[in-house]
C-alpha cells in the first residue's frame, strides 16, 4: 500500500486509531491520525525478524524562533522524562516536515486493535498534556 504498510497492519492501525478516538488518513509513506489540532503520524518500520510501528507525535517547527533552545531541552530532558512519562521514546528531528517530533516504536505483531489503541491514546495523552505544557512554560521563560 502507498501508506508502507500490509492491508492487515493498515488496518489494525485504522481499528486502533479510530478506537482512541482519532481520525486516520492514509498518506504517502504513512498513516496519519488527528484529533483536535494535533496530528500522530505512523510510519513502517522492519528488521530482518519483524516489523513495526513509529508513531510520531510533532512537537515544534525547527524554522520557529527559539528552535535550536527548544530542542537542546528535550534532548537534555529525554532521560528523566522517560520516567516521568512511563514509556520508552526517542526525540527527532524530521527533516521533511523540519519538525522535533517524540517517536515511539511499537510492534506490529502480536498485538490487537484495543491493545494499540490504548498505548496510542497513552502516548497521546502524555504529549498533549505534559509535553505541551511544559513547551509552553519553557516558551514562555525565553520570552521575558
Amino acid at each position: 500500500m502507498e501508506s508502507g504498510f500490509s492491508a492487515a497492519e493498515a488496518s489494525l492501525l485504522h481499528e486502533a486509531i479510530g478506537l482512541a478516538g482519532m481520525r486516520w488518513f492514509d498518506g504517502l509513506g504513512m498513516i496519519m491520525a488527528k484529533k483536535e489540532q494535533f496530528e500522530l503520524s505512523f510510519r513502517a518500520g522492519e528488521s530482518q525478524n519483524a516489523r513495526w510501528v513509529v508513531m510520531a507525535f510533532p512537537l515544534y517547527n525547527m524554522n520557529e524562533p527559539s528552535s535550536a533552545e527548544i530542542c537542546l531541552h528535550f534532548l537534555a530532558e529525554a532521560h528523566a522524562m522517560v520516567h516521568v512519562l512511563d514509556f520508552q521514546y526517542q526525540v527527532g528531528i524530521n527533516m521533511e516536515t523540519e519538525n522535533l517530533e517524540f517517536l515511539m516504536q511499537l510492534p506490529l505483531q502480536g498485538v490487537t486493535g484495543a491493545q494499540m489503541a490504548n498505548l496510542i491514546q497513552v502516548f497521546f495523552d502524555a504529549l498533549a498534556n505534559s509535553v505541551m505544557q511544559e513547551l509552553t512554560e519553557i516558551l514562555d521563560g525565553m520570552n521575558q
